[in-house]
């Protein structure tokens, strides 16, 4: 059995060696009745603020490009301190200063 594998082993590795001349191989087809999928390469992504995500904009699967916005934090806050300072600036009071 130890030897029916070594001499198998050695038969596979002389077919795939590259040999000269040779071109590409043909790409395979297998067929599965089930099977699981997973990446091989991840991504770790950072953001220049922290925050508490509102909306996730893209899905498992999706194709991104660079500089997509791939989720928008909640700024409930920020825009209701825009809103007061927006409002204190338009104040006739602010002319005065």
């Amino acid at each position: 059995m130890i030897v029916l594998a070594g001499v198998m082993a050695a038969t596979l590795a002389g077919a795939f060696a590259a040999q000269p001349g040779a071109s590409k191989p043909e790409p395979a087809t297998i067929e599965a009745r089930e099977c699981n999928v997973k990446y091989l390469e991840q991504a770790l992504v950072a953001s220049e603020r922290h925050g508490v995500v509102a909306v996730v904009d893209v899905r498992e699967g999706d194709s991104i490009r660079a500089h997509q916005r791939l989720v928008q934090l909640k700024d409930d806050l920020q825009r209701a301190q825009l809103a007061t300072l927006i409002r204190q600036a338009d104040s006739p009071e602010s002319d005065a200063k």
